[in-house]
């Protein structure tokens, strides 16, 4: 199947770590990079919240805007292709996302302008650490997989796989505005059609815990967080 990696992206200043956004999405990139061909993916997407020109560039990817318009073409990265909105949309209090909501409604455009078939959808503040998770995002075929969070007992929603007959499960959000959607989380509210829970991950960066050698994903990763793929191989 034609496939895609896609993340929500935001590089300007820093995360709520105090670490800077830019280094975060470095990171993942560079850690995905040599995944791609293991996930059977050819491009990554990142559909960006109004980062500044000048940081986006620093990722050496091709900038779009929104209507698929080259705005400036690799550097150093052909694979990574960056839709960038210019403008951000206003947050109604800290528990509303709307970033998120544009960003994961944007996803059938791309499959319908590049031909993708399947969409890994993996945030970059998380990170697959084991090539048995690996092989399992690159065996899915059909649906709408999660994950599972143990800590607050709801699907993982920062790492999920969306395949092209699922799709009209995400396109019923489109009917919704922002404001609408401010309410809503995501993790409880998205229609997941299978949440795989025989793999072991949780948003351990919340607590700053270490990696240990049974983690197939760590969840809200800090920059600085040290991560080994393979428990080998240092991203």
């Amino acid at each position: 199947m034609k496939t895609c990696l896609f993340s929500h992206s935001l590089v300007d200043g820093v995360d709520r770590t105090g670490e800077s956004r830019l280094a975060r999405t470095n990171r993942w990139i560079n850690a995905y990079a040599l995944r791609l061909q293991d996930l059977n993916a050819s491009k990554i997407f990142l559909v960006d919240d109004a980062s500044s020109i000048v940081n986006l560039s620093q990722l050496g990817g091709n900038i779009f805007t929104p209507n698929f318009r080259l705005f400036r073409k690799s550097t150093s990265r052909p694979y990574l292709n960056i839709i960038r909105f210019p403008n951000k949309i206003p947050k109604t209090d800290d528990l509303d996302y709307p970033y998120y909501w544009r960003g994961i409604r944007f996803i059938p455009k791309i499959m319908q302008k590049y031909g993708f078939q399947k969409v890994i959808n993996n945030e970059t503040d998380l990170f697959v650490l084991s090539p048995a998770l690996i092989r399992y995002l690159s065996g899915l075929k059909k649906g709408w997989t999660a994950f599972w969070c143990p800590t607050h007992q709801f699907p993982e929603t920062a790492l999920n796989v969306i395949c092209t007959d699922a799709i009209p499960l995400l396109e019923q959000f489109n009917r919704y505005t922002y404001k609408q959607l401010a309410s809503v989380c995501a993790e409880k509210a998205l229609p997941f059609t299978k949440v795989c829970k025989k793999f072991t991950g949780d948003r351990y960066g919340e607590k700053s815990l270490a990696q240990t050698p049974d983690m197939d994903f760590y969840a809200q990763a800090s920059p600085l967080m040290p991560l080994k793929y393979d428990n080998k191989e240092s991203i």
